[in-house]
């Protein structure tokens, strides 16, 4: 008896060996058909990605070539705009120069205009009523000499 239990175990393990061998060469093949699987799935997003890759490449690199060209365009407009800055505030400096040398002239000529025409004026006006005293005192004489004028007459 002894022995056939010793055989029945041996069937009973060959058989559970052979068993476990299947269930692996099951597990083999089924792994085998995914990895097949995926790589056709993984061949065909490959196919796809890459001219989006390529693309997207591009892209970036234009993004740069534009960047750089805006920046370099930047760069040149600063500078431009510094240069008129410059030039207008030099232009600025220039003209209230020029603005107030033609104001300090203009209060000198008005000053000269003042010395020389204001004074001989008062002199002239001076002399004008001078000049209307000495013939308002002759006509007054006159008068009083002829003495037929009225008062009338003598008030102007």
């Amino acid at each position: 008896m002894e022995n056939n239990q010793l055989t029945l175990f041996i069937a009973i393990t060959a058989v559970a060996i052979l068993i476990q061998a299947g269930v692996l060469v099951a597990i083999y093949l089924s792994i085998a058909r995914v990895e097949k699987d995926t790589r056709g799935v993984r061949k065909k997003i490959d196919e796809r990605i890459d001219p989006i890759l390529s693309n997207l490449q591009e892209i970036t690199e234009n993004a740069r070539t534009l960047t750089l060209d805006a920046q370099r365009q930047m760069e040149k407009f600063d500078k431009l705009s510094d240069d008129v800055t410059d030039r207008l505030r030099a232009q600025v400096l220039r003209l209230d120069t020029l603005l107030s040398q033609a104001i300090d002239q203009i209060e000198s000529a008005g000053s000269n205009v003042r010395e020389n025409v204001s004074g001989p004026m008062r002199k002239a006006a001076a002399v004008l009523q001078g000049v209307k005293a000495a013939l308002a005192t002759l006509n007054l004489r006159r008068t009083r000499r002829g003495g037929s004028e009225t008062e009338e007459e003598l008030f102007i």
